[in-house]
């Protein structure tokens, strides 16, 4: 902008070549995530999708969980690469009104997202969510250090999780028989 007869810069920004980009590559340790997945319990049903969005540059999880039949809680889950820290960074939504965002990073075998947010009734909290990768149809999962207000709430057991197998096509089913 000019201002008093001179030039003034508001705002300068360094836009690296496409091929010099990190966001793919890094997010590319997660893909083993991508694809249909399903937790049943006695009672319960924990379904998530996950697929490659934005040109690759971010992960797409969505979730639900019914109990006795009943969806009790939906949401989403952004996965994607954070220059400014130069970790994979998470940003989750639920259907009653929470949100949170945390830091992927990984641990051994595991991969660790540690997040802070708000419920839905405006208190803030905090979990460690524990992701496994055990092959190519498992993984497990487990929620530690849950705070909520400050208090310590009680973690997860470990839950394995499998991926569902692909719906079939009805035209290929009829020709099986």
């Amino acid at each position: 902008m000019k201002t008093e007869g001179k030039w003034l810069v508001a705002s300068v920004r360094d836009h690296a070549p496409k091929n010099r980009r990190l966001h793919r590559s890094q997010l590319q340790q997660l893909d083993w995530l991508v694809g249909d997945w399903v937790d049943e319990g006695d009672d319960s049903i924990v379904v998530f999708s996950c697929q490659s969005v934005d040109n690759g540059n971010f992960l797409l999880r969505k979730f639900t969980i019914q109990i006795a039949g009943q969806e009790a809680m939906s949401g989403t889950q952004r996965i994607g690469w954070d220059p400014l820290t130069g970790k994979l960074r998470a940003w989750i939504f639920d259907s009653e009104g929470a949100y949170s965002d945390g830091l992927w990073h990984q641990a051994g075998d595991n991969w660790v997202l540690k997040s802070t947010g708000v419920t839905a009734d405006g208190q803030t909290a905090s979990s460690t969510s524990i992701y496994t990768f055990v092959n190519e149809h498992t993984m497990t999962w487990q929620s530690v250090d849950l705070e909520i207000a400050g208090v310590q709430q009680p973690g997860s057991e470990v839950v394995t999780i499998v991926r569902q197998a692909p719906v079939p096509v009805p035209e290929i089913a009829a020709d099986r028989k």
